[in-house]
């Protein structure tokens, strides 16, 4: 499937190769580019897998016990607890984009003004994939059934999600029509994100001036304008509070024809359109451009679009 995933990865990746090649050996060695910097958070992935022992017999032994004489049946082969052993690993992995999966849902017909009722999703709620509690069942690489869990350890400047809609199926490629809603400010992602060490502990009141200035330091804030130690406090908080909070400047909608899913249509993405959302920040108005045409529109409009790709920036 040619998805937004893949052209969002190529994209950063051969403008974060193009920058890297323009820059000195030192920062080259760094690895490190605006692309990176902007787009690059980190998430923890645990994963349990359960794989049979190897087995100790010879070839020779499996045969001779498989086989019983007089023409009798074979025996069939039984695994115990014994047989299993539990393989659990957790990594560190960077990440350009997180991928949320929109869960299928039927539509339904709406008896009183006709046509199809299409179902919601709450973006708080397709997040919780990632809250470090949630277990997701899934196929591994080598076929093998496999548990895993998600928790961002870092989040970037400018967080990218996206939408899972496109899926291939031996029908051909399907679009999940679900909408995903969401709010356009403030949205809080500290739910999903690994509590670093003593973070539950951090009291700002009880803290000592010195350290306060140097929270603000690592958070990137100024104390300039602060005089009293509770002007401090004031700012410290208030940039606490906004550590996990983002406000959407950007999505991408995917509109699909009325004839889509029926016999005189086959693919989704190629049949349909792409629009664009995005948020002027000095006057902190939407605009929509699709095609050569952009006009104004309400922010409740574009929580509400069949959105594929949503960009987030933090508010601090």
């Amino acid at each position: 499937v040619g998805s937004n995933n893949e052209f969002w990865c190529w994209l950063v990746g051969a403008l974060h190769r193009a920058v890297l090649k323009g820059l000195g050996k030192k920062d080259k060695r760094r690895g490190r580019t605006v692309f990176t910097e902007a787009f690059e958070g980190k998430v923890k992935v645990r994963t349990v897998r359960a794989k049979e022992k190897e087995r100790v017999e010879e070839e020779e032994d499996e045969k001779n016990d498989s086989i019983l004489s007089n023409g009798a049946s074979s025996k069939a082969k039984s695994s115990t607890n014994d047989d299993i052993e539990i393989e659990e690993t957790t990594v560190s992995v960077p990440f350009l984009q997180l991928t949320v999966d929109i869960p299928q849902k039927p539509l339904f017909k709406d008896d009183s003004k006709g046509g199809l009722v299409i179902p919601q999703e709450n973006l708080t709620d397709l997040m919780k994939k990632f809250d470090g509690n949630t277990v997701i069942d899934m196929i591994g690489r080598k076929g093998g059934r496999e548990k895993k869990q998600y928790n961002i350890s870092h989040l970037p400047p400018y967080l990218v999600l996206n939408l899972k809609r496109f899926i291939k199926t031996k029908f051909g490629i399907e679009k999940n029509p679900t909408i995903v809603t969401f709010p356009v400010e403030g949205v809080d992602f500290k739910p999903y994100v690994a509590k670093t060490e003593g973070e539950e502990d951090l009291d700002v009141d009880e803290m000592k001036v010195k350290d306060i200035k140097s929270l603000l330091s690592e958070m990137g804030k100024s104390p300039k304008g602060a005089v009293e130690k509770d002007d401090l406090i004031k700012i410290a908080k208030e940039a606490l509070g906004k550590r996990y909070k983002y406000d959407l400047v950007a999505s991408i909608a995917h509109d699909t024809p009325t004839n889509v899913g029926r016999e005189t249509a086959s693919n989704p993405i190629t049949e349909g359109t792409h629009r664009v959302h995005a948020r002027h920040q000095a006057s902190n108005q939407w605009f929509e451009v699709n095609g050569q045409k952009v006009e104004s529109v309400m922010p409740q409009m574009v929580a509400v679009s069949e959105a594929v790709v949503l960009v987030f920036k933090k508010q601090n």
